[in-house]
C-alpha cells in the first residue's frame, strides 16, 4: 500500500493534481481504481478553493452591506421595520459585485407551522443553507369575526417574512433604530412563552405581526429583556380594543 502511494505521488508531480488526472487517463497501463481516487482528490481540492473564495467574498460583501432603512410599519403598534423590498433593493447590486445569489424555498408544511430554506449561492460553486420555522401569518379578525384577507395572503405574508429573516440570518444585516444597547441574550422562559401566545390570542393581535414587531419568528425567541415591552403592547391592544367595546 505504502508502495502503491508513493506511485501516484511521483505520477501527481506536474503542477495540479487534474494534469496528473489527465495523463493517467491517457496512460493505457493505469489502474481505474487509482484514477478515480485522482479524480475525487481534484473534486476535494476544488471544493475547498470554492468554499475559500465563498467566505473571502462574504467577507467583502458584509463590509459593503450598509445599515438597512425601515420603511415598513406596523399598523398597529406604529413600530418601523425593514421590509423585504427594502432588504432587497439594497442588497441587488451588492450580491452582483461580489458573485452571490439568493434563492428560497418552502421545504415543508405540518398543521400551522411551515418550514423554510434560503440558500446562499457564490459564482465560484459553494453555497450554504439555513432554515427557518415559521407559523403562519393570520390576518387580524375584524368585529364580525371574519379574517381581513384570505388564506392565500396569510400565506404570501408568511413567505415574506421568512425570506426576510433568511437574508438576515445569512448576512447578519441590521437595521437603523436597531435595538445596540447590549441587553442579555437570555431568552424568556417555556412558561412565560406559553402565557404570552395566549395572552395575543386573548387581545385579538395579528401573531404574525406581533412578531415582526418584537423582530422574533416565535414566542420562544423573545429576550427575557423584552418581556415587559411584549407585554405593554398586548395591554396596548386590550385598551384599543376596549376602547371600540370590543373584547
Amino acid at each position: 500500500m505504502k508502495e502503491e502511494a508513493l506511485a501516484i505521488r511521483e505520477e501527481v508531480q506536474p503542477t495540479n493534481v487534474l494534469q496528473a488526472v489527465m495523463q493517467l487517463a491517457r496512460d493505457p497501463n493505469a489502474r481505474m481504481d487509482v484514477i478515480e481516487r485522482m479524480v475525487a482528490l481534484q473534486e476535494r481540492q476544488e471544493a475547498r478553493q470554492a468554499q475559500t473564495a465563498f467566505f473571502a467574498a462574504l467577507t467583502a460583501l458584509q463590509a459593503d452591506i450598509p445599515l438597512i432603512h425601515k420603511g415598513g410599519k406596523n399598523s398597529f403598534t406604529g413600530s418601523t421595520y425593514a421590509r423585504r423590498e427594502d432588504i432587497k433593493e439594497t442588497l441587488r447590486p451588492l450580491l452582483a459585485k461580489h458573485g452571490f445569489a439568493f434563492s428560497f424555498n418552502e421545504e415543508s408544511r405540518e398543521a400551522d407551522m411551515t418550514r423554510f430554506s434560503g440558500t446562499l449561492s457564490h459564482k465560484g460553486g459553494h453555497f450554504e443553507v439555513k432554515y427557518k420555522t415559521l407559523a403562519t401569518d393570520h390576518a387580524a379578525k375584524n368585529r364580525d369575526g371574519k379574517p381581513t384577507r384570505t388564506g392565500i395572503q396569510d400565506d404570501g405574508s408568511t413567505t415574506s417574512y421568512a425570506c426576510r429573516y433568511l437574508m438576515k440570518m445569512h448576512l447578519d444585516i441590521a437595521e437603523t433604530d436597531e435595538d445596540t444597547d447590549g441587553n442579555s441574550a437570555e431568552k424568556i422562559t417555556d412558561d412565560q412563552a406559553k402565557d404570552l401566545a395566549i395572552a395575543v390570542q386573548d387581545a385579538g393581535m395579528d401573531k404574525g405581526r406581533f412578531f415582526v414587531f418584537m423582530r422574533v419568528g416565535g414566542f420562544d425567541e423573545i429576550l427575557a429583556a423584552d418581556f415587559k415591552k411584549a407585554l405593554n403592547a398586548v395591554e396596548t391592544k386590550r385598551r384599543e380594543n376596549a376602547a371600540k367595546g370590543g373584547r
